[in-house]
């Protein structure tokens, strides 16, 4: 299948992912991307919503939230040029990188522009640039390469959109800083295979809202209802004094999980999950 970006993908014999098999920008260089078909941002059908939809929405109390419906620079760029090759870029093509990255923030800050004139209450943004040992990308690339994209794309949305959602599994503490100097406001999923929660709250707890904490990785498939409700207690008790917290899981639920144990987060959370917080 092909998206509107040109990536080609295949599902998995399991059926429920999908790997990249053609990446359209491999062989590109500089001059190609002002020829390159980039998806319109205004393209017909793209907002089927109306700002009275989201104003209904609204009013019968829904917390609405938009989206770009792919992920942002570092992972779209990779999707388009391949993983390997735009990572030699950054070292010897950086002209390249800087006009990627420019084409796709037209692409971004066009959908953000419709978004705010939506009024929509969040805007969630996606970009895996971490690994559970790590940082994906040098911090310092980071800050020269995608850094500034994301800061002017912020600036869009913040004309009109007061919560920013950031997410990205992995551990990208060295950046939380410079995501909240940005303008990131909820930091997505804070996983706990990887980061300690109780230090992420006691350092950025007042700067930025965390949202997530339960592992997916080893509670959830594994433990038992009863092991669940702990973590999602312990969890709550952590992050959650103060506020500045949203309860959920580190990524998708696997399909290893219990439906038990997937009633369990909710039957915790209701227990747990209300101020003042239960002890």
């Amino acid at each position: 299948m092909e998206d509107e970006w040109g990536v080609k993908r295949r599902l998995t014999d399991a059926g429920t992912e999908s790997r990249i098999i053609y990446h359209p920008l491999e062989r590109a260089d500089e001059d190609f991307l002002d020829e390159y078909p980039f998806p319109d941002p205004n393209a017909s059908g793209r907002f089927k919503i109306t700002r009275e939809d989201v104003e209904k929405l609204k009013d019968e109390g829904y917390w609405v939230v938009g989206g770009f419906g792919t992920d942002t620079f570092w992972c779209q760029a990779w999707y388009l040029r391949g993983f390997k090759q735009l990572t030699i870029d950054f070292y010897v093509n950086p002209k390249f990188v800087d006009k990627l990255m420019s084409k796709l923030l037209e692409y971004y800050a066009g959908v953000g522009r419709k978004l705010v004139e939506l009024g929509v209450d969040q805007v969630n943004m996606a970009d895996d640039i971490a690994a559970q040992t790590g940082m994906i990308i040098a911090p310092k690339l980071w800050r020269r390469f995608l850094k500034p994209y994301y800061k002017r794309l912020v600036d869009t949305l913040r004309t009109g959109v007061k919560y920013i959602y950031y997410h990205s599994d992995g551990d990208l503490r060295p950046i939380i800083p410079d995501l909240i100097e940005i303008g990131v406001n909820i930091l997505n999923p804070i996983q706990p295979d990887c980061m300690d929660l109780a230090e992420l709250k006691m350092e950025y707890g007042g700067k930025i809202t965390l949202w997530g904490g339960l592992s997916v990785q080893e509670t959830l498939p594994h433990g038992t209802p009863t092991k669940v409700k702990e973590e999602v207690k312990r969890t709550i008790e952590i992050c959650a004094p103060g506020g500045g917290f949203v309860l959920g899981t580190s990524n998708n639920i696997t399909q290893d999980t219990p439906i038990e144990n997937f009633f369990a987060i909710y039957e915790a959370a209701k227990k747990y999950g209300k101020y003042p917080l239960k002890q």
